[in-house]
C-alpha cells in the first residue's frame, strides 16, 4: 500500500475506492451464508417452515432424557426452559439459579 499517492502506479486504484460498503441486510446475508455453510441458492429458496431454531446437541438430548425419566418416575409434567447465556453472563446465571437446573411445572 502506497501512503503517498504521488507514488501509487496509475494502474492501482485509488485507497478510498478499494472498499465497498454494503448495508447491515447484506452484512447479515453474508454472515448466515459463512455460520451455516448453506449455499447461496439454499438461503434464497428458504422457507420458514424448514428452519428449526431449537438447540441441539449431546447435552441438549441429554438434558431432554433427564426430564422425560423425571417425568415418568415423578408421574409430573416438566417444561424445559432453555436459556441463552454467552461469556460474560453465564457465571452469573448459575450464581443466581437463573439456569443448570430443571423447572418444574405442574399441568
Amino acid at each position: 500500500m502506497w501512503t503517498n499517492e504521488s507514488r501509487r502506479p496509475s494502474t492501482c486504484p485509488r485507497l478510498k475506492n478499494r472498499f465497498t460498503k454494503i448495508g447491515p441486510f447484506a452484512a447479515a446475508a453474508i454472515r448466515l451464508l459463512l455460520f451455516t455453510g448453506c449455499r447461496l441458492r439454499e438461503i434464497l429458496h428458504l422457507k420458514w417452515e424448514q428452519v428449526d431454531l431449537r438447540p441441539v446437541g449431546y447435552t441438549i438430548e441429554l438434558c431432554e432424557l433427564i426430564a422425560r425419566s423425571l417425568e415418568a418416575q415423578l408421574n409430573v409434567a416438566l417444561t424445559i426452559k432453555w436459556v441463552v447465556v454467552d461469556e460474560r453472563t453465564r457465571f452469573d446465571a448459575i450464581v443466581n439459579d437463573s439456569v443448570d437446573r430443571l423447572q418444574f411445572r405442574f399441568r
